[in-house]
Parts: C-alpha cells; structure tokens; sequence
C-alpha cells in the first residue's frame, strides 16, 4: 500500500485537496478544472506510464520492483516513472495552476 510520510494514499490525497475543498465551501473557488477535459487528457497518457504512475505512486512499489513487474533495467524504470510524473504535474498545471505543482513538491 502506498505510503506517504506513514499516511495512507487516501491521506495523501486528502491533504493535498484540504486548500481547494476550504476554497469551495468559502464560495472563493474562482477556477474550477473541467473534469471531462482532465478524463481526456489522462487517457492520452501513454500506457506504459500509466502502469508506472499506478505502480509507484497506488501501489508503492520501489524502482527495483517497478522494473521487475515491467520487464526493464532500473535505469528505464526510473526515466519512466520520471516522465509520468512529469505528465501528472503537466495535467494538474494545466487545469488547476502551478501552485499545485509547487505544492506537492515542496510537501
């Protein structure tokens, strides 16, 4: 299970949105992402980093085990995993600003 400073994903996940969720209940939300553009852009993720994303940031696994289940060297594992965060945080700039992304890499 996906860790994150002892917290599961869930916890994670709910951290990161405490802001925005206090920023809607205040009605001062004045940028909302378009949810069916973030399915579309999502879906446009390669496969292979999707798999990456799932397995490292859900699942938890370490780039050895990464490798592994994927069939590469450490190396191509970590330049993958790499390349779908990098997706990740180009989506989330994108729809909700680079304070998102600034956000979560200073936590």
């Amino acid at each position: 299970m996906f860790r994150f400073f002892g917290l599961p994903y869930s916890a994670r996940i709910g951290h990161l949105a405490e802001a925005r969720i206090a920023e809607a209940k205040a009605g001062r939300r004045d940028q909302i992402a378009e949810w069916d553009r973030i399915l579309r852009s999502l879906r446009s993720i390669p496969a292979p980093d999707r798999d990456a994303f799932v397995l490292t940031c859900v699942q938890g696994l370490e780039v050895p085990e990464i490798a592994g289940r994927l069939g590469l060297t450490d190396q191509e594992a970590r330049r993958l995993i790499d390349t779908a965060l990098g997706r990740m945080r180009a989506i989330a700039d994108e729809e909700l600003g680079d304070e998102t992304s600034a956000a979560s890499q200073t936590e």
